[in-house]
């Protein structure tokens, strides 16, 4: 028995509300573990009835806007067949002109190989940067990104500019900042480019370090674009192409990539001081991502991931260029429909009556707190008043209360595990172990969220979901701090942890932040029998003792782990 703080205080009160049926949902499982009052128990069995009900009854109106919806998504996927088989015919063709020539320069393994690519069910690289002319000079170049305007001075070598990002921050900040300019996080693909690199962007005064473990990353680190937050010491380019290791700083200490503290998943350019030489030389070191550095952006086409590799600027236009600007216009015209779809009048008639049963339903929710509170008020117990006001506050925050997912169907993970189903959402295992932001990414790609949990009862019903077969031992929570770049202040999904945070998970975050560091982001994981290696800090709830209820860490979003995940509102299976 896990027992719920929540409920210890409660004045039992009896309240009468429909039963599920013999056939036991998480919430009556959920109630049976921590045995709640029978007067909660029957409120949030009710709550969990009504809400099911309401959705049902959605998409049974919503029935033939649901098949509509699933054509256009069918239909988006015969045309993504018909542009990769046109893709296939380009290099049919030109597989057949190299055969004919005699293949002189040995190219036709690799070129089969990139049409078995494009047979196979593997997305296609996408290309980064424009083929645009070599550039022979540096210049000044204006950009407006996030309506800010930014003047940099560029560096050429290569054909390609460089810069560096202006202001500092995160590495996902400096690379989001590459994007929107047309460029990229640089990818140095030789000790050429990176020895001009170092003698012209990097300050030449900066000084020499012996050991790498010294080095303050927001002063000495200028951001590249490698990374291995996907799989641990696979080191690849933003653009996929592999990470040459030999361009690393390998005979530092500790040595490079080390992902020596709290997970290091991104890279940066350092100057150190080489043991043999004597003298400051550039190499590239493994870096928390979150910690504010410099980056340096690349503008010119990048090179493709092998065996893409193969194909000159002229074939690519004539393969994926065409490929991904007709694949861009398919996928818009597409959105267009499923949006036409989606804000037709019989599915936002449905979803008005829905909302209006939300609103009935958490009306009356809150009517029978009150009245509990007031009750333990009267009684002098100000520790369940207090409890009860969290649980309304929660349901203002929109606790125990699902939104009707999109019509359109979305991509899912391979292999995901449902744990169960409470309030009309869906709570999955996600199947291989993400860092923070790469969870909260990977969510967005799957039409959901991670679990942010807006009352204590929320917080003791993802403790039951952990605890349950095939849930992992921890998982995120949709809330950390500067993962985008900001130096202070926690962030959802949902908004500002101010604005959208219950008072107690407030509280929780104020004394993370207490002692985070400045240099590293966390994000808050959910333990039960498990302790997190690689760094953290365990945070304790208001009026918790040290063995009562979950557990809570705020550790570094660089650590990869397992977690849960929350889809809003689907059908039932």
């Amino acid at each position: 028995m896990h027992p719920l703080p929540l409920c210890r205080s409660i004045l039992i009160l009896s309240l009468a509300g429909p039963g599920l049926g013999a056939q036991e949902t998480v919430v009556e499982s959920w109630c049976e573990e921590m045995e709640p009052p029978l007067s909660l128990r029957q409120m949030l069995l009710e709550q969990d009835h009504l809400l099911e009900d309401g959705l049902q009854g959605f998409w049974e109106t919503c029935h033939e806007k649901v098949l509509k919806s699933a054509d256009l998504v069918a239909e988006a996927a015969a045309v993504e067949l018909l542009l990769r088989d046109e893709v296939g015919s380009v290099l049919e063709n030109q597989i057949a002109e190299e055969r004919r020539n005699g293949d002189p320069d040995k190219r036709l393994p690799r070129m089969q190989a990139v049409l078995a690519w494009v047979n196979s069910p593997k997305p296609l690289p996408e290309i980064w940067g424009t083929p645009a002319k070599p550039v022979k000079r540096g210049r000044k170049r204006s950009f407006t990104v996030a309506g800010r305007k930014h003047s940099v001075k560029t560096q050429a070598w290569g054909g390609h500019e460089y810069a560096l990002v202006p202001g500092g921050g995160s590495w996902q900040t400096a690379s989001e900042w590459c994007r929107a300019t047309g460029g990229y996080l640089v990818c140095i693909e030789s000790r050429e480019e990176l020895e001009f690199i170092g003698r012209h962007l990097l300050n030449p005064e900066e000084e020499g370090y012996p050991r790498l473990d010294t080095i303050p990353p927001h002063r000495y680190n200028y951001w590249v674009g490698a990374s291995d937050s996907r799989q641990e010491g696979t080191w690849q380019w933003g653009s996929g192409r592999k990470v040459e290791k030999n361009l690393f700083h390998i005979n530092g200490i500790p040595p490079q990539p080390s992902n020596f503290n709290w997970g290091e998943n991104h890279a940066g350019l350092v100057r150190f001081l080489h043991p043999d030489r004597g003298r400051s030389e550039v190499g590239m070191v493994s870096w928390h991502g979150p910690s504010r550095s410099q980056g340096i952006c690349e503008w010119g086409r990048a090179t493709l991931p092998a065996p893409w590799d193969v194909l000159a600027d002229k074939a690519l236009g004539k393969t994926l260029a065409p490929y991904w600007e007709q694949h861009g216009d398919s996928q818009l015209k597409i959105a267009e429909a499923l949006a036409k779809v989606q804000n037709s009048g019989t599915v936002r008639k449905a979803a008005k009556e829905y909302g209006r049963l939300v609103s009935a339903t958490r009306d009356d929710f809150q009517e029978d707190i009150s009245k509990q509170r007031r009750a333990l008020i009267r009684q002098g117990d100000d520790r369940g008043a207090a409890l009860l006001e969290d649980l309304s506050q929660g349901l203002d925050l929109g606790a125990f209360c699902a939104e009707p997912a999109p019509l359109a169907p979305v991509p899912r993970e391979s292999g995901r595990r449902l744990l169960g189903r409470a309030f009309g959402r869906s709570y999955y295992a996600s199947t291989t172990a993400l860092t923070w932001v790469d969870a909260e990414q990977a969510c967005r790609a799957w039409g959901a969220s991670l679990p942010f949990p807006r009352s204590r009862l929320e917080l003791e019903l993802l403790a039951h979901m952990l605890r349950r077969p095939g849930a992992p031992d921890a998982t995120w929570l949709a809330v950390a701090t500067h993962p985008n770049g900001a130096r202070s202040g926690w962030r959802s999904p949902h908004g500002p942890w101010s604005t959208s945070a219950p008072n107690w998970l407030r509280a929780l975050l104020s004394d993370a932040a207490d002692g985070r560091g400045g240099l590293y982001a966390f994000g808050l994981v959910l333990p039960t029998s498990w302790s997190p290696s690689g760094g953290g800090r365990e945070l304790q709830l208001p009026d918790q003792s040290t063995s009562d209820g979950p557990k809570f860490w705020a550790r570094s979003t660089e650590i990869r782990t397992r977690f849960l995940y929350v889809v809003e509102g689907e059908p039932r299976p």
